[in-house]
């Protein structure tokens, strides 16, 4: 009976095993820039509305190769009936005879191999790394920035949109255009660009979407620490100055337009506590009377057609008042790998 049972957790162990190598392998190679930050700051936030098809893409794919990894190594643990691959491994190296020490460091390495896969290593040693980067470098805006006339200003953040989309010739990646009405106004007279032209590198807490956006906007990365303080709903990023404070303390009116629900990570905190926006997300379309149909949604609430139609009927009501408007614009449909394909977007590639 012993004996039964021993066998039985091993064989569950060695399962165990195939799932961490296999997610590990798989987040490694298809979420390559994922970083441990990022996993530790959206599992103290809210997730919102969020996508679950790339859980059921990953399902998909790792289930059957799990399978078969594991009736390996439990053909390799184990004497199986009609088979003789147990008894030739265990010629070479007794593996009957080690059984509970092969399994015990078939599962430390796989779990090393999760961890690095993750990041964790690298989170823990940028975590107790001192640097001077924000000293040297930040300027405190609120005491160093003056506006001398009142002018519109409208934000387009694009998720995802990076300089690789462009050709190999123009810094990018590709053989062919894939955005070239990008590129056309990238070499405009009147753009400013980063880096000449090529880019910017994405900095620990700077590099998913809810950190890229308060980035942009603080000069500050989110950094996690052991307490989780300071990215809460009645704290978040206190004492940091953002653009929205600064135009909110020069009287401009302030709306931030998002195809997906601005809770998701606690941006709907930031935009609240810094410039006090009126947030126009699928949670609060009702509440400015836009309906949502079926042709209108996207994988994460409404697709960026739709987000550039509200857009556009806010910019009017913003531009009949007095006061200068500030319109943030937060696109959706490009997210993950594949993106969202809607009946109104090409398919050309």
């Amino acid at each position: 009976m012993k004996n039964r049972i021993l066998k039985l957790l091993n064989i569950f162990l060695l399962i165990l095993i195939s799932i961490i190598i296999i997610g590990s392998i798989y987040v490694r190679y298809t979420l390559a820039d994922t970083k441990f930050e990022t996993l530790v700051f959206y599992s103290i936030s809210s997730l919102g509305n969020s996508d679950l098809s790339p859980l059921y893409i990953a399902l998909k794919i790792c289930i059957p190769i799990v399978i078969v990894v594991s009736i390996i190594l439990i053909l390799c643990f184990h004497d199986i009936r009609k088979t003789n691959i147990n008894s030739i491994i265990d010629k070479y190296i007794h593996i009957n005879r080690h059984r509970l020490l092969y399994t015990i460091i078939l599962l430390i390495a796989s779990l090393a191999l999760l961890l690095q896969s993750i990041g964790l290593p690298e989170y823990i040693y940028y975590s107790n790394t001192k640097s001077d980067i924000i000293e040297k470098n930040y300027v405190d805006s609120k005491n160093n920035i003056k506006l001398n006339s009142k002018r519109n200003l409208i934000i387009i953040t694009v998720e995802s949109l990076e300089y690789s989309l462009f050709t190999k010739e123009q810094n990018g990646i590709w053989d062919y255009e894939l955005i070239p009405e990008l590129h056309s106004i990238l070499n405009e007279k009147d753009t400013t660009t980063f880096n000449d032209k090529k880019g910017l590198y994405m900095l620990h807490g700077t590099s998913y979407t809810t950190s890229s956006v308060i980035a942009s906007r603080t000069a500050l990365p989110i950094k996690i620490g052991p307490n989780r303080k300071g990215y809460s709903k009645d704290n978040f990023m206190n004492g940091s100055y953002a653009l929205g404070d600064l135009l909110k303390e020069k009287g401009y009116n302030q709306e931030i337009i998002s195809g997906s629900q601005l809770s998701y990570g606690g941006l709907d905190y930031f935009y609240k506590q810094h410039g006090n926006y009126k947030i126009i997300d699928p949670d609060t379309l009702d509440k400015y009377n836009y309906k949502l149909t079926e042709e209108d949604k996207g994988k994460w609430g409404f697709n960026d057609k739709y987000l550039f139609e509200v857009s556009k009927k806010r910019l009017e009501e913003l531009s009949k008042n007095d006061k200068p408007f500030n319109l943030e614009i937060l696109t959706i449909d490009t997210h993950f790998t594949d993106g969202y394909v809607g009946s109104f977007s090409e398919t050309k590639y």
